[in-house]
């Protein structure tokens, strides 16, 4: 069961990951700014919409979300109460967004190939260990 959750751990980083990597490539903003105290208008861009995807779109929660991106879980909140009215009104932050977006959805489907080949790596290793567990018990009795 442990490695079940370590692999699940192992998905969401993969995801994660990939994220940062699409943030960094189309904004040319890097880890450490993301996750750093800068308050230049491209870090804040996106810091939001990472913030945005990460809590909405991939489904960490807000606790998760802001220790990713380094800042308290009601920042987060704050990212994605006020996504909407950014991308409806914002057109800089509707163009990053969609310039993010629109890439890691594409190569979500690789990553998430890739997530479900270490899923079932893992599930092969529990059945085995726990075939090996019934063999030795039923050699026991």
């Amino acid at each position: 069961m442990v490695d079940i959750i370590n692999n699940m751990n192992e998905v969401v980083n993969n995801k994660v990951e990939l994220l940062f990597g699409v943030v960094s490539v189309v904004t040319g903003v890097e880890d450490y700014s993301i996750t750093g105290k800068g308050r230049e208008r491209e870090k804040v861009l996106s810091r939001s919409i990472m913030g945005y995807m990460l809590h909405i779109e991939l489904g960490l929660t807000v606790v998760q979300t802001g220790s990713i991106i380094n800042r308290d879980h009601s920042t987060i909140v704050y990212y994605c109460k006020t996504h909407s009215d950014n991308f409806k009104w914002c057109e800089e932050y509707r163009i990053v967004y969609t310039k993010i977006s629109e890439p890691f959805w594409g190569h979500y489907d690789t990553a998430d190939k890739n997530d479900i080949g270490i899923q079932i790596a893992s599930l092969e290793r529990l059945i085995n260990r726990l075939e090996e567990k019934k063999t030795s018990l039923m050699m026991i009795n």
